[in-house]
């Protein structure tokens, strides 16, 4: 399946985070950090935010971190960021 979507988005052009429901991160210095394609929220402490996708999550630990925006396609986070984890389902 994972082919298929693969090659049905390259074939029409579709970003590869958006064909194969992966997740997109984009990371601002230790400031600022955007997910796009994420399913949930799933924990938020000011000292740590954790973000759920299909078949992933990232916890992110910091300082005075808070949601900035919140949207169904992406999440902005602010705040003193130390330490970023990925896990996979």
């Amino acid at each position: 399946m994972k082919k298929l979507r693969e090659t049905v988005g390259d074939t029409f052009g579709i970003p590869k985070d958006i064909a194969l429901d992966m997740p997109h991160i984009v990371l601002f210095g230790n400031r600022e950090l955007q997910i796009e394609n994420y399913k949930s929220l799933i924990s938020c402490e000011s000292s740590e935010i954790t973000v759920g996708g299909r078949d992933f999550s990232v916890v992110i630990y910091g300082k005075n971190m808070k949601i900035r925006s919140m949207r169904r396609e992406e999440i902005l986070i602010d705040g003193e960021f130390l330490r970023l984890e990925y896990k996979i389902s």
